[in-house]
Protein backbone atom coordinates (compact mmCIF):
# COMPACT_ATOMS: atom_id res chain seq x y z
CA UNK A 1 0.00 0.00 0.00
CA UNK A 2 1.08 3.57 -0.97
CA UNK A 3 2.17 5.73 1.65
CA UNK A 4 -0.86 8.58 2.56
CA UNK A 5 2.49 11.38 2.97
CA UNK A 6 2.34 14.02 0.40
CA UNK A 7 5.06 16.29 1.59
CA UNK A 8 7.00 17.61 5.18
CA UNK A 9 4.36 19.69 6.68
CA UNK A 10 6.89 21.57 9.09
CA UNK A 11 9.76 21.29 11.29
CA UNK A 12 10.41 22.71 14.50
CA UNK A 13 13.47 23.42 15.52
CA UNK A 14 14.56 23.73 19.52
CA UNK A 15 16.97 27.08 19.86
CA UNK A 16 18.54 28.56 22.83
CA UNK A 17 17.34 32.36 21.95
CA UNK A 18 14.08 33.01 20.44
CA UNK A 19 14.68 36.55 19.33
CA UNK A 20 17.65 35.66 18.02
CA UNK A 21 16.26 33.38 16.34
CA UNK A 22 13.94 35.02 14.91
CA UNK A 23 15.93 37.67 13.83
CA UNK A 24 17.51 34.79 12.09
CA UNK A 25 14.81 33.25 9.46
CA UNK A 26 13.26 36.96 8.85
CA UNK A 27 16.45 39.24 8.39
CA UNK A 28 18.64 36.53 6.59
CA UNK A 29 16.83 34.23 5.39
CA UNK A 30 13.58 36.31 4.73
CA UNK A 31 10.72 33.98 6.12
CA UNK A 32 8.10 35.48 6.65
CA UNK A 33 6.80 35.54 10.22
CA UNK A 34 3.10 34.15 11.58
CA UNK A 35 3.31 33.87 15.32
CA UNK A 36 5.72 35.22 17.69
CA UNK A 37 4.79 34.25 21.46
CA UNK A 38 7.73 34.76 23.55
CA UNK A 39 5.12 33.65 27.04
CA UNK A 40 4.80 30.06 25.35
CA UNK A 41 8.80 30.41 23.69
CA UNK A 42 7.43 29.84 20.53
CA UNK A 43 7.91 31.68 16.94
CA UNK A 44 6.94 30.31 13.30
CA UNK A 45 7.14 30.79 10.11
CA UNK A 46 5.57 30.61 6.71
CA UNK A 47 7.84 28.24 4.02
CA UNK A 48 5.72 28.62 1.45
CA UNK A 49 1.90 27.60 0.93
CA UNK A 50 2.15 24.01 2.72
CA UNK A 51 5.01 24.20 5.04
CA UNK A 52 5.94 26.47 8.15
CA UNK A 53 9.21 26.36 10.06
CA UNK A 54 8.75 26.70 13.77
CA UNK A 55 11.36 27.57 16.82
CA UNK A 56 10.77 26.59 19.70
CA UNK A 57 12.65 27.29 23.25
CA UNK A 58 11.87 24.96 25.44
CA UNK A 59 10.99 24.77 29.38
CA UNK A 60 12.68 21.49 29.98
CA UNK A 61 10.22 18.88 30.89
CA UNK A 62 7.21 21.17 30.60
CA UNK A 63 5.13 21.36 27.93
CA UNK A 64 4.56 25.38 26.54
CA UNK A 65 1.13 24.56 25.20
CA UNK A 66 -1.52 23.17 27.37
CA UNK A 67 -2.79 21.44 24.51
CA UNK A 68 0.35 19.04 24.31
CA UNK A 69 0.69 18.28 27.64
CA UNK A 70 -0.64 14.63 26.94
CA UNK A 71 2.50 14.42 25.05
CA UNK A 72 4.47 14.46 28.04
CA UNK A 73 7.01 16.65 26.29
CA UNK A 74 10.46 15.69 26.58
CA UNK A 75 11.39 19.21 26.70
CA UNK A 76 15.08 20.02 24.96
CA UNK A 77 15.85 16.22 24.39
CA UNK A 78 13.68 15.99 20.42
CA UNK A 79 13.47 16.86 17.24
CA UNK A 80 9.93 17.38 15.46
CA UNK A 81 8.51 17.63 11.96
CA UNK A 82 5.03 17.12 10.53
CA UNK A 83 4.20 14.91 7.82
CA UNK A 84 1.26 16.53 5.37
CA UNK A 85 -1.25 13.86 4.46
CA UNK A 86 -4.85 14.74 2.71
CA UNK A 87 -7.54 15.01 5.42
CA UNK A 88 -9.17 11.83 3.66
CA UNK A 89 -6.40 9.77 4.65
CA UNK A 90 -5.98 10.60 8.46
CA UNK A 91 -7.99 7.81 9.87
CA UNK A 92 -5.91 5.06 7.26
CA UNK A 93 -2.95 7.33 8.74
CA UNK A 94 -4.01 6.60 12.13
CA UNK A 95 -4.58 2.51 11.56
CA UNK A 96 -1.09 2.56 10.29
CA UNK A 97 0.64 3.60 13.30
CA UNK A 98 -2.08 1.17 15.26
CA UNK A 99 -0.77 -1.80 13.14
CA UNK A 100 2.50 -1.04 14.12
CA UNK A 101 2.06 -1.04 17.55
CA UNK A 102 2.73 2.87 17.92
CA UNK A 103 0.66 4.57 20.28
CA UNK A 104 -0.44 8.52 19.34
CA UNK A 105 -2.39 11.16 20.03
CA UNK A 106 -5.03 13.86 18.00
CA UNK A 107 -4.86 17.14 18.98
CA UNK A 108 -6.43 20.02 17.02
CA UNK A 109 -3.69 22.57 16.85
CA UNK A 110 -6.10 24.87 14.56
CA UNK A 111 -8.85 27.28 15.10
CA UNK A 112 -12.85 27.17 15.01
CA UNK A 113 -12.52 28.49 12.04
CA UNK A 114 -9.57 26.61 10.08
CA UNK A 115 -8.99 23.06 12.40
CA UNK A 116 -5.88 21.88 11.89
CA UNK A 117 -6.09 18.05 13.45
CA UNK A 118 -2.61 16.76 14.27
CA UNK A 119 -1.55 13.41 15.22
CA UNK A 120 1.35 13.05 17.53
CA UNK A 121 3.64 9.98 17.74
CA UNK A 122 7.17 9.17 18.84
CA UNK A 123 9.54 7.14 16.49
CA UNK A 124 10.76 5.12 19.34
Amino acid sequence: MPSPILDLAGVTLEVNHLPRGVRFYTQVLGLSLLEHDEGRGVARFRVNDAQTLTLWQPQTRQANDPRLAPLRARGASHLHYAWQVQPHDLARSKALLDEHGLSWQEIDLGTPQRPDPTVYFFDD
